[in-house]
């Protein structure tokens, strides 16, 4: 494993790549649900396949930028845990209101945010978790750098 420092640009732009790998690899799965089930393929979200995939690489690329900037904490498994729900949350935020207003659904702003929130925080938590994990086989002396 590399221990030596990286600086908080170098963090915040590999932050930022991976935001944008992650919004490729959804963006490839929209547009083969477009390809398999024709144009109307995502009209009961309100949205068109373009509109989703530009929405991917807008957001994705925010938490992925944020998601860098919290590299320092990723031993943690709060400091985890909260980039996991940055890295998710411009998406979600950003998703929810969306398809309400495409289906004519949304009841408020604030409720449809709330929502969002809720579920970035438990998508988020638990994908920073499983990053947490996956680094440091869940022990708190290999979180610490201590093998």
């Amino acid at each position: 494993m590399d221990k030596t420092p990286r600086s908080s640009a170098a963090t915040v732009l590999q932050g930022l790549r991976i935001g944008l790998f992650i919004a490729t690899c959804f963006s490839v799965l929209v547009l083969l649900g477009r390809l398999a089930l024709g144009p109307g393929a995502f009209t009961r979200f309100g949205m068109g396949w373009l509109t989703i995939i530009a929405v991917y690489y807008l957001t994705l690329s925010v938490g992925g930028a944020a998601f860098g900037a919290l590299t320092p904490y990723r031993r943690n498994p709060f400091g985890a845990m909260t980039r996991g729900v940055v890295l998710m949350l411009p998406g979600y935020v950003v998703f929810t209101p969306l398809v309400g207003l495409g289906t004519g659904t949304l009841p408020s702003l604030r409720i449809t945010a709330i929502i969002g929130l809720v579920l970035d925080i438990v998508g988020g938590c638990v994908l920073g978790l499983w990053m947490w994990i996956d680094e440091t086989q869940g022990r708190t002396d290999r979180a610490r750098g201590s093998s």
